[in-house]
């Protein structure tokens, strides 16, 4: 790994441009992977790029790639100024489907904080046909998708409608992966434990852009420690790859520092009669990262 001058060390360069005065916040962390008051990505100037370069090697420490051996990194840039940070966790011994890229990561980590949508991504290396979907359910063709080499600071600069042209993609501005009504949807027993009220809120959270289909899901689990994370579907255009409910589960708890080995419970629920189902999914995916967990479905 490069060596890189500390990050409060470039914080104010990398904010004074040539013409402008430095801020009076520097950027901080409010999570391990959640920055705010990071400059704007300007490739012109290099102390900038000297940060993002010290980020997306802070981004790849998280990644876990039990199988290709190769640490990705992503930074997600939401319009609220907040960075997110991303990268692959691969789970051996599951399917490849499961794998979970660092620019996905990114994204579903701006959005589970309730970003409403993306400002640019700085990235390790060219995203994958199956992540240039997921940006392009971003809602903007505009998007800028910046490749920064962390060890040589080559990059490269594109637009996402450049790098997916003629995408199927049923986003639009005003409705997208980040822009979206939340579901309603409930359940028969008011007094439902726990673990299921946490999984009818990672259900509200889905994204849905194919109407009338019955496949959103939602999923909760419990830790060793007592903490209880959540997740939903993220459905994308087509059907096409999908983030599904335990992805985002586990992208949550990675960007908390939690273990997933620590997963204790797991509680999912669905549609009667869903057009897709995430169950089995989730339980293969447990039985390599928690065989010990307990996993339990209710339909609403």
């Amino acid at each position: 790994m490069p060596s890189v001058t500390p990050l409060s060390s470039l914080v104010t360069a990398a904010q004074t441009g040539p013409e402008e005065p430095p801020k009076s916040n520097p950027p901080f962390f409010t999570a391990p992977m959640v920055i705010e008051n990071l400059p704007p990505y300007r490739p012109e100037h290099p102390a900038t790029v000297s940060l993002y370069q010290e980020l997306l090697i802070k981004a790849q420490a998280f990644a876990s790639p039990a199988v290709s051996g190769r640490r990705v990194g992503a930074i997600a840039i939401g319009e609220s100024g907040k960075a997110y940070l991303g990268a692959n966790i691969e789970l051996k011994g599951c399917a490849p489907g499961d794998t979970i890229h660092a620019e996905t990561f990114a994204i579903t980590l701006a959005r589970a904080h309730g970003e409403t949508g993306l400002s640019a991504m700085v990235q390790t290396l060219q995203p994958c046909g199956s992540c240039r979907q997921i940006l392009a359910e971003a809602g903007s063709p505009s998007l800028s998708v910046h490749i920064l080499n962390p060890d040589t600071a080559n990059s490269v600069h594109k637009r996402i409608d450049n790098l997916f042209p003629h995408s199927y993609s049923y986003a639009t501005a005003s409705l997208n992966l980040f822009n979206h009504p939340q579901l309603t949807v409930h359940h028969d027993d008011p007094d439902a434990f726990p673990l299921i009220q946490s999984a009818l809120s990672g259900a509200r959270q889905c994204y849905l852009p194919n109407p009338g289909r019955k496949t959103w899901s939602g999923i909760a689990a419990k830790l060793k420690n007592g903490k209880v994370y959540i997740g939903g579907a993220i459905t994308i255009s087509g059907p096409n790859p999908t983030i599904t409910p335990i992805q985002d589960l586990l992208i949550r708890l990675t960007s908390h520092g939690e273990s997933l080995s620590d997963i204790e419970h797991v509680h999912m629920i669905e549609p009667r009669q869903p057009d897709y189902s995430f169950f089995r999914n989730a339980e293969a995916v447990l039985e390599k990262v928690a065989p010990c967990a307990t996993i339990h479905k209710t339909q609403a």
